[in-house]
């Protein structure tokens, strides 16, 4: 036990004296992030090197903690561990999801496609499954700021806007969906994948293999069960009514289509 503490401890080491040294100035302004990790070791060398990447961390030990934290101090982010030892994690995205978007990583040791998928569906923007690499996890950090926004860059709007249906569309330069109104609907990275792989195949049946290639970048090898949870939340989004099949039609035993024209 105390050997692979260490070992882990030389791995976390070796990363932060990476990322000090090869730092990208990723970012204008501080990014707030809340940091839900009841091993204090663990928390204490997330912590340090997500400061020596200039963001503003906050810790949290249990579930009750991070609750009163958000009630009463802004964040761009939170990184949750599943068990914690007051409540299970999945039940902290849910409560979350039901008064904010912000983006929530999952960083657990947990690794059955079950809780993966619970949090995919739940609303989780991303799951990393220790032990990982940190310096992956600060660039996944950065890439979910970077579309959601919230790392305060101005970013460069361009129309090329791919329609996804009634009205609605997507744009993959700016990393949004729009409805008919043009309001903005957030989205989780893998759901802004799977949409754009859709939006830029229209009429063309994808298959689960296919679109789990769109989002192989969401670690971990996730099963093709979870190409039918994003879809089921993107149909959601997108306000689709049951037996719909103006957009993301599933085709039986092929996969999925976004019909259009």
């Amino acid at each position: 036990m105390k050997a692979a503490l260490i070992g882990e401890l030389i791995i976390y080491i070796v990363s932060l004296i990476f990322l000090c040294t090869v730092r990208v100035n990723f970012f204008m302004n501080v990014i707030r992030v809340l940091l839900v990790e009841d091993d204090q070791l663990t928390q204490t060398l997330l912590k340090s090197y997500l400061e020596a990447e200039k963001f503003k961390v906050s810790a949290a030990h249990n579930g009750n903690e991070m609750s009163r934290m958000l009630r009463h101090q802004p964040f761009d982010l939170i990184i949750l561990d599943l068990g914690l030892p007051d409540e299970d994690g999945l039940v902290l995205i849910r409560q979350t999801r039901m008064v904010s978007d912000i983006p929530i990583v999952v960083v657990t040791s947990r690794d059955d496609q079950a809780d993966r998928n619970s949090a995919l569906e739940l609303g989780a923007d991303d799951y990393l499954v220790k032990p990982f690499d940190p310096v992956e996890l600060v660039l996944r950090l950065q890439n979910i700021l970077r579309r959601t926004g919230r790392d305060c860059r101005p970013q460069e709007i361009q129309d090329n806007k791919l329609p996804v249906g009634q009205g609605w569309s997507v744009c993959p330069d700016s990393h949004s969906l729009e409805n008919d109104l043009g309001e903005n609907i957030p989205l989780t990275r893998a759901e802004f994948d799977i949409l754009v792989a859709l939006a830029r195949a229209p009429n063309r049946v994808l298959s689960r293999g296919q679109l789990l290639d769109a989002t192989a970048h969401f670690g971990n090898d996730p099963g093709e069960r979870t190409i039918d949870v994003l879809v089921g939340r993107l149909r959601r989004k997108l306000g689709v009514r049951e037996n719909d099949k103006s957009t993301i039609r599933t085709v039986p035993g092929a996969g999925y289509m976004l019909p259009l024209g």
